[in-house]
């Protein structure tokens, strides 16, 4: 019985040495140079996934900001405020507020 109870840890030591030369070259494997830039790659991935999802789970924009209600002022403002078009932006707002098109574009007009 110590017989095999001896065989039986020399086979355990042996199968365990194995487990970590394969272990150390599958480390190498992964941290080759080719492999760096696509690991860096799924990482910004896995980040922006998992940011996505916050956002998503805590009804934040893009921007990490709390989303507008539809149909609100700032939700009409959001579309327009990425683009840079302070006119759009104005025009947008200015519906919001219950300005007629016709009334819009004359008051910008003199504005603008």
């Amino acid at each position: 019985a110590t017989e095999a109870i001896g065989r039986n840890a020399s086979a355990l030591s042996n199968l365990i040495e194995q487990q970590k030369r394969q272990a150390r070259q599958e480390a190498q494997e992964y941290t080759k140079d080719e492999n760096i830039k696509k690991i860096s790659k799924n990482a910004i991935n896995d980040y922006k996934d998992a940011q996505k999802e916050y956002y998503k789970a805590y009804g934040l924009n893009k921007k990490g900001k709390v989303k507008a209600k539809e149909g609100s002022l700032l939700s009409a403002l959001e579309s327009q405020i990425d683009d840079g078009d302070w006119e759009d932006v104005a025009v947008a707002t200015m519906k919001q507020l219950g300005y007629e098109t016709d009334k819009i574009k004359e008051v910008l007009q003199d504005v603008l």
